[in-house]
């Protein structure tokens, strides 16, 4: 029982380490690539992510979101 318990433990722990080794690959694929977002948090196409003011729906500091 104990070392069927064991051998569960180690098989997920594989499992768990393959499923993020394979994430990481496919996302360092896709970096190298240039599909990926860039690195140091800018946006692809070199441009700044939007500030949460700046999405649809959202209103500004100051600004009151009108109804209707």
């Amino acid at each position: 029982m104990g070392f069927g318990m064991v051998g569960g433990l180690v098989a997920f722990q594989l499992l768990l380490m393959a499923n993020a080794l394979g994430a990481l690959w496919r996302y360092q694929r896709l970096q190298l690539a240039g599909l990926g977002p860039a690195a140091g948090g800018q946006a692809a196409g070199g441009q700044a992510p939007l500030a949460q003011a700046e999405l649809p729906g959202n209103p500004g500091p100051g600004e009151v979101e009108a109804d209707g």
